[in-house]
């Protein structure tokens, strides 16, 4: 029976390219690109601070990291991260409204290319306000219908701590006739 030792040639061949790199006392690493909605969070890796998301992070250890997400309003987010040297590792995450002091944290709805004589109605209740201005409203989410010449549309919305929504407003072509 032949004896075969793929895994001997393997580690063989990886020590020989890596032999250069740690004869200069270089350690092979890898990077991290962390992504959040909403962007602008806080990020840590390993406990050391490294930015706001999104944010690319080069020359780590290959290996287990710990991601930690922070954001004013937004629940804390840890992640596990398994990085491979020479190779870039994406984390994304989606952060979770959290609890503010002094209650729930708002957000704004802007409505853009809204027609002439339009009529909005949110969460069921008629908007009177100014519509080309942003709307504050409580973070979650919302149902906005737009009532125009052309029709009624309706739309179910997020909105985020701290952050604007915009809506675009398209027109309903009219059905053409034959």
């Amino acid at each position: 029976m032949p004896v075969r030792f793929p895994m001997i040639a393997f580690a063989c061949v990886l020590f020989a390219s890596l032999l250069p790199a740690v004869a200069r006392g270089e350690v092979p690493s890898g990077g991290a690109y962390v992504t959040t909605l909403p962007a602008g969070a806080d990020i840590w890796i390993d406990g050391a601070y490294v930015g706001r998301s999104p944010v690319y992070v080069d020359a780590l250890a290959g290996g287990r990291h710990s991601i930690t997400v922070t954001k004013t309003g937004w629940s804390v987010q840890e992640i596990d991260l398994q990085v491979t040297p020479g190779k870039v590792t994406l984390a994304s995450t989606k952060l979770e409204a959290g609890a503010r002091r002094g209650g729930k944290s708002n957000g704004k709805l802007v409505l853009r290319g809204m027609p002439g004589g339009a009529k909005v109605i949110l969460d069921a209740l008629p908007f009177g306000g100014d519509v080309l201005q942003p709307i504050v409203l409580p973070a979650g989410t919302h149902r906005v219908t737009i009532e125009t010449a052309r029709g009624t549309t309706t739309r179910t919305i997020s909105i985020w701590p701290d952050m604007t929504t915009q809506v675009v407003v398209q027109p309903r072509a009219r059905p053409t006739q034959h």
